[in-house]
C-alpha cells in the first residue's frame, strides 16, 4: 500500500530506527520485470482462510463499535468483501483465498481505521494470509476533530442559517486552495457552528454571508431598510449607513465606493492569504473560534486588452483565478465581468473583494461566434479537446496578477502575444525491441495550479483556458505542441488503455531537466525545442523485508523512500513513496523512476510532514542508499537495530 505525500513526525520519533538499521545490502538487480498483467476483475474461487476480530474505539477505555463496516480488499479476492460488526464489535470474514489484503473499518462520525495503522487515516499493514490461515485483527476507530464557534454580524448579532466550511489546507492545490477537502455545516439560531469529524491536519474556516439559503441579512431594521433603498436609488452605494458609513464617497480613482458581503475567513478577513490556519489532532476540539462577517469595500478591476500592434482583440475569453477555495458553497458575492461600453477591448470586473487575483486572457483567430468581451466570453468552459490534424487555429495570451485592497485598479493594459511552441520527439526503450503505435499517444501541458473552471453568473473562474490543447505524436515520434501561454505547466499525456497495460511514461527531458519532476515555466512566445519524452515497457521494483533484531517481522513501521538529490524532494513527487510492510514484514514499491534513493524506516507518519523542508534532511543522515535501475528488481532487506 503506497501513500505519496505523507511523512513521519519529527526527530526523536521520525529519526527512527534508521539510526539502528542494519541493512542486508542485497542491491543486485534480479532480472528484468515482465510486462504488467491486466488485473482479473472476476470473482475468484473461495478459499479456506479466515480473518476475524473486533472494532473498538481508540479511547483510553476502549469500547466495542457496533454497526461498523469492515471491508477486506486485495488482488486475491477479485472484488472486496464487507461485513458489519455486531453489538460486541466482532466481525468474521470466512472462506478467504491465500493472498495479501488490506482491512479497513468505517463508521459515520469516526475516522477510517485501517488494520495496523499507527494513527487515524494512516497507512495500514498488509495482511499476508496463507492458505487455510487465520488472523485475529483489532481495528480502532477515532472520533474526528471539531472546530466550533459563533458567527456574528458587524453589530454583534448572531448570524443564523449561514454556511460555514472547514477547508483542508493540506489537500489544497498549489496557490489557490482549489480542490481542497471541505466539510460544510450551517449555523443555528444562535449563530453557532460546529464542524466535526475532521481528519488531523491544517484547516481554515470560511463563512458565506451571501448564501441564498440564509436569511441572516434579510433581517434589517426600518432605518436600515430606508438607507438601503436610498442607496439603491443612487446605484452602487453601501447597503446601509451603519454597515458602510463612507458609502457613496469617491475613491482615489474617481470610482464610487461599493460595499458587499464576500466570503469571510476566520478571524474576519475576506483574503484567503490572511486566514488563520489551524492544526488539529484526531479527536481534538477547538472551540471559541468566533468571528464577524461584515460588509467590506469592494473594488473595480478594469483595463484594456489589445493586440501587439494596438488593434482591438478578436474572439477573447477571460478568466479570473482567485487565491482561495473554489468549492460550491463559496459562490456568493464574487467578482463579475461586465462588457465594456466600447469596442476597443476594454474590460471591467466589478464587486471584487480584497485579495489576490490572476487575470488570464486568451484570443482565438477563429471567426467570432460570441461577443468579443464580457459575459458571453466564458461560454464553453475553455476546456480544449485534442488538436486535430490540419487544425490551424492559433491562440494568443495575456496574463497579469492584481492585488486588491478596496481601491479600484483601472489602468491595466494587457497585450496579447503568441503562445510558445514546444517541439520534441518520443523515444521508446524496450528490451524486447517492440515499439508501440506512437500515433495513438497524446502529449500536452496543464497549468501547475490546476486546470479546472467554474462559471458564476456568466463570469469564468479558474485556469481552464490555460490548458494546452494536446497533440497526437507522429508515427516517427515527432511532435510540436503550439499555443502554450505564459505560466507554469506540468506535462500531460494520454496512453490508450490497451497500451497502458504495458507501456508507461518514463521521463520528459528538456535541457537536462525532467519535466515530470519540475514544471515548465513559459514567459513569452518564443520556440522551445529539444523535449525528449521516453516511453518504456520496463518497470522498476524495490522489494524486501523489515525485521526486528531477532529476525521477526516488523509490520508496525513505515518505509519511506525518497531521492538522494535534495532538489527532487517535495510533496507529491513521483520519486517519493511510503509503504507499510505486511504482516510477514515484506514490502514492495513499484515503478519509482530509476535513480539514486535513500530508504528509512519510521515509527509513524502524519500529514504535512513532507511540507517541512527539514524533514528529509533529518532522515537522510542515517538512511540507507539505494540505486534503482531501469527494468530491474532491487532487493533491500532491513533489520531494525537494538
Amino acid at each position: 500500500m503506497s501513500d505519496r505525500g505523507f511523512g513521519g513526525r519529527r526527530a526523536a520519533r521520525a529519526l527512527m530506527l534508521a539510526l539502528g538499521i542494519v541493512g542486508a545490502w542485497d542491491l543486485a538487480g534480479a532480472g528484468h520485470l515482465g510486462a504488467r498483467q491486466v488485473r482479473d476483475a472476476r470473482v475468484r474461487p473461495a478459499g479456506t482462510g479466515t480473518i476475524g476480530g473486533r472494532v473498538l474505539t481508540a479511547d483510553a477505555e476502549a469500547r466495542p463499535v457496533r454497526r461498523a463496516v469492515v471491508t477486506l480488499s486485495g488482488e486475491g479476492l477479485g472484488q472486496s468483501r464487507s461485513v458489519v460488526t455486531g453489538d460486541d464489535g466482532r466481525f468474521e470474514l470466512e472462506r478467504l483465498p491465500a493472498g495479501r489484503f488490506s482491512l479497513i473499518a468505517t463508521k459515520p462520525g469516526y475516522l477510517d481505521g485501517s488494520f495496523g495503522a499507527r494513527r487515524p487515516g494512516g497507512d495500514g499493514t498488509t495482511i499476508a494470509l496463507e492458505a487455510g490461515g487465520r488472523l485475529e485483527a483489532t481495528l480502532r476507530l477515532t472520533h474526528g476533530a471539531v472546530l466550533a464557534g459563533v458567527v456574528r454580524d458587524e453589530r454583534g448579532r448572531p448570524v443564523r442559517n449561514i454556511a460555514v466550511m472547514a477547508v483542508s489546507v493540506t489537500t489544497a492545490s498549489a496557490g489557490t486552495g482549489a480542490g481542497a477537502a471541505t466539510t460544510e455545516v450551517r449555523t443555528n439560531d444562535r449563530g453557532e457552528y460546529r464542524v466535526y469529524g475532521l481528519p488531523p491536519g491544517r484547516y481554515v474556516i470560511g463563512a458565506n454571508p451571501m448564501d441564498q439559503r440564509s436569511d441572516a441579512f434579510d433581517r434589517r431594521e426600518e432605518a436600515e431598510m430606508d438607507a438601503l433603498l436610498a442607496a439603491l436609488r443612487q446605484r452602487g452605494t453601501a447597503p446601509a449607513p451603519a454597515a458602510a458609513p463612507n458609502a457613496g464617497e469617491p475613491t482615489a480613482a474617481g470610482e464610487t465606493a461599493t460595499w458587499g458581503f464576500p466570503l469571510t475567513f476566520y478571524p474576519g478577513t475576506p483574503a484567503y492569504g490572511q486566514a488563520e490556519r489551524f492544526r488539529v489532532a484526531a479527536g481534538e476540539t477547538r472551540a471559541g473560534l468566533d468571528f464577524i462577517v461584515a460588509p467590506v469595500r469592494m473594488a473595480v478591476i478594469a483595463g484594456t486588452v489589445t493586440s501587439g500592434d494596438g488593434r482591438p482583440p478578436g474572439r477573447v475569453q477571460m478568466s479570473m483565478i482567485i487565491d482561495g477555495p473554489t468549492t460550491s458553497v463559496f459562490t456568493g458575492s464574487r467578482p463579475a465581468l461586465s462588457r465594456a461600453g466600447d469596442d476597443e477591448g476594454a474590460f471591467r470586473y466589478t464587486n471584487v473583494p480584497p485579495g489576490r487575483y490572476r487575470i488570464v486572457v486568451r484570443e482565438s483567430d477563429e471567426a467570432p461566434t460570441t461577443p468579443s468581451m464580457g459575459i458571453g466570453a466564458s461560454t464553453g468552459g475553455g476546456i480544449l479537446p485534442a488538436r486535430q490534424a490540419g487544425d490551424a487555429t492559433r491562440y494568443r495570451f495575456a496574463m497579469t496578477d492584481v492585488d486588491v485592497n478596496g481601491q479600484p485598479v483601472t489602468t491595466l493594459a494587457l497585450v496579447l502575444q503568441p503562445g510558445a511552441t514546444v517541439a520534441g520527439h518520443v523515444e521508446v526503450t524496450s528490451d524486447s525491441g517492440r515499439r508501440p503505435d506512437l500515433s495513438r499517444v497524446l502529449v500536452g501541458f496543464r497549468p501547475e495550479a490546476g486546470g479546472g473552471s467554474s462559471s458564476v453568473n456568466g463570469t469564468m473562474f479558474g485556469g481552464a483556458i490555460s490548458v494546452v490543447r494536446p497533440v497526437a505524436v507522429q508515427a516517427d515520434g515527432a511532435f510540436a505542441i503550439p499555443d502554450v501561454g505564459p505560466g507554469d505547466y506540468l506535462l500531460s499525456h494520454t496512453i490508450p488503455g490497451d497500451l497502458a497495460t504495458e507501456w508507461r511514461l518514463q521521463s520528459a527531458m528538456l535541457d537536462g531537466v525532467d519535466l515530470l519532476d519540475v514544471p515548465l515555466t513559459v514567459r513569452d512566445g518564443g520556440p522551445i525545442a529539444g523535449l525528449v519524452v521516453t516511453i518504456t515497457d520496463r518497470h522498476t521494483e524495490l522489494a524486501g523485508s523489515l525485521q526486528t533484531p531477532a529476525g521477526e517481522a516488523a509490520p508496525e513501521y513505515v518505509i519511506v523512500v525518497f531521492p538522494r538529490d535534495p532538489a527532487l524532494r517535495r510533496a507529491g513527487s513521483r520519486r517519493v513513496a511510503t509503504t507499510r510492510p505486511g504482516t510477514d514484514g515484506g514490502f514492495d514499491v513499484r515503478d519509482l523512476p530509476p535513480g539514486d534513493y535513500l530508504l528509512a524506516a519510521l515509527t509513524d507518519v502524519t500529514p504535512d510532514d513532507f511540507d517541512d523542508p527539514t524533514f528529509f534532511d533529518q532522515l537522510a543522515a542515517a538512511a540507507i542508499p539505494i540505486a534503482i535501475r531501469d527494468g530491474e528488481r532491487t532487493v533491500q532487506d532491513v533489520r531494525i537495530g537494538g
